[in-house]
């Protein structure tokens, strides 16, 4: 008959409270514990304790220097995959007026390093439902779904949600519609729409870099699906 279960479940819930980790951080970590423990272990055969010490001494130190190397391998591994999630969050993503502080994403970009894509999904998604007005997380979802989530339908609606939002960042409101134009003229195969959008940025943003690089974009896309005869597209946008 088997025991019950509880304990057990609280045991890795204390656990993961304690270091900080998802489940499948916590799994992937186990090695590096391991290997911490042995090197206690190690560590303890090597010490000189007094002969006239009793075995219940050196089974108490080789017992506290396994543990105390297991917790030191764990935390080791939490400093190093956190630490590089929290540089990458501060490095590749733009912020805006309304994004959150960069390491509120720690978690979710430890989680995408572990190939744990559908439980940050899931984790930015709560974010979303929770903030209407929450630009860093939408912006991280769509890319996230456009590029490894293989949904582009849902990372567009995100975008679009981002270009909606009340003052919006500039930086922010430009990378949605520069990333809408790589889904249109990408999986979304919606040359018309791409259209759209690059004369939302001329529009918007008259006389800046942006705007200039949208009318050559927009150029180039005339030149490539319209001079043939191509299909065309209401020029005017959502």
């Amino acid at each position: 008959m088997s025991g019950d279960p509880r304990p057990r479940e609280r045991l890795v819930s204390r656990a993961l409270d304690w270091f900080g980790f998802t489940h499948a951080e916590l799994l992937r970590a186990m090695p590096a514990g391991a290997t911490g423990a042995a090197a206690g272990l190690y560590a303890a055969s090597r010490l000189r304790i007094p002969s006239w010490a009793g075995a219940g001494v050196h089974l108490g130190v080789l017992l506290f220097s396994a543990v105390l190397g297991f917790v030191l391998g764990m935390l080791m591994v939490r400093t190093v995959v956190h630490g590089s999630a929290k540089l990458v969050a501060g490095s590749v993503m733009p912020s805006g007026g309304t994004t959150p502080s960069q390491a509120d994403y720690s978690r979710e970009d430890a989680m995408l390093m572990q190939r744990d894509v559908r439980g940050a999904l899931e984790r930015y998604e709560a974010m979303i439902a929770a903030d209407p007005r929450l630009v860093g997380a939408r912006l991280r979802a769509a890319d996230i779904h456009a590029r490894e989530g293989n949904d582009p339908g849902r990372a567009e609606a995100l975008f679009r949600e981002v270009q909606r939002i009340s003052g919006v960042a500039k930086s922010d409101d430009l990378y949605a519609s520069n990333r809408l134009v790589d889904l249109y003229e990408g999986p979304l195969a919606n040359t018309g729409r791409a259209m759209v959008e690059l004369r939302r940025i001329i529009e918007r943003y008259p006389g800046t870099r942006a705007a200039d690089d949208a009318r050559r974009g927009l150029a180039t896309l005339k030149a490539r699906h319209l001079g043939d005869g191509g299909p065309t597209a209401s020029m005017t946008p959502e």
